[in-house]
């Protein structure tokens, strides 16, 4: 968790896919003094070209994706 910059435990499910307004309904910090937007964390390039793979996989064999996983060149 440290390494992503995460507080907590933080799990995606990529078989449950929803659209949200990007508003502060669904995003905002968790702590205004620390952070100034609702992005806290980030994926290193490892963990992040894994889930590229993941998702190319996915969409391979037709299960759902989030979205289309950038070509990386």
């Amino acid at each position: 968790m440290q390494y992503a910059g995460l507080a907590q435990a933080t799990r995606f499910d990529l078989d449950r896919i929803r659209f949200l307004m990007w508003d502060s309904d669904w995003f905002q910090s968790p702590d205004l003094a620390k952070y100034d937007t609702p992005i806290i964390g980030r994926l290193q390039e490892e963990p992040a070209e894994r889930l590229r793979n993941l998702l190319r996989v996915r969409a391979d064999n037709g299960m759902k994706v989030p979205y289309r996983p950038p070509v990386k060149v």
